[in-house]
């Protein structure tokens, strides 16, 4: 009884077969990509614009009037990226919005960082 009702935990590799292994590799070489050049908010941004042009995206900036099937982008401050595609009905019937946030990992230390305690130096951040 004791084995039916014990969870068992196993790792992803024990499972997953050769295909799916190899999709979670090429999706996280994709991303250590993608962390490599957006270091901060604002590479992240740009690189995230490139990306936008590349798929036919244009900056709202250029449009003079939307239409059904625009697909357009905005920057703010350098640091956010908008992207949007217009739809047929108008805004009449609502619209769907998507959002996340940028990921950028970094340290990001106080003004005065290095301190001492117990012999050893440590590093304050926010």
């Amino acid at each position: 009884m004791e084995k039916e009702l014990k969870l068992e935990k196993r790792n992803v590799w024990e499972v997953w077969d050769e295909k799916t292994k190899k999709m979670a590799m090429d999706f996280s070489d994709g991303y250590k990509k993608y962390l490599d050049i957006g270091k901060t908010e604002r590479e992240a941004v740009r690189y995230g614009e490139q990306l936008a042009n590349r798929y036919g995206f244009k900056s709202i900036k250029e449009i003079k009037a939307l239409k059904a099937g625009d697909k357009v982008y905005d920057i703010n401050r350098d640091k956010s990226l908008f992207l949007a595609r217009i739809g047929k009905n108008g805004f009449d019937n609502g619209f769907k919005m998507l959002m996340s946030h940028v990921d950028s990992p970094h340290l990001d230390f106080k003004v005065s960082p290095l301190y001492e305690d117990e012999n050893i130096a440590f590093l304050k951040t926010h």
